[in-house]
């Protein structure tokens, strides 16, 4: 189930960036992740931000070093 939580991540996040219209920069470095349980928990980010399977937009700190394709478990 993980394996599948990975693709889905980024499958939200180039859905997010598609249906919002945000810029290209984003997938280098964006404010926000999509998550859901599986994958904040894999991720270390806990279960109280995301608490299901359905993905959700988490906005990062602004000292974060998570955000873009880069930093998703599927890369």
């Amino acid at each position: 189930m993980l394996k599948l939580s990975m693709v889905g991540e980024t499958e939200s996040f180039f859905a997010e960036m598609l249906h919002h219209d945000l810029s290209v920069t984003h997938f280098i470095h964006s404010d926000f992740l999509m998550l859901n349980r599986r994958i904040a928990g894999h991720c270390g980010i806990g279960s109280d931000v995301a608490k299901s399977e359905q993905f959700v937009r988490v906005k990062l700190p602004a000292d974060s070093e998570r955000g873009g394709v880069l930093t998703q478990a599927s890369i």
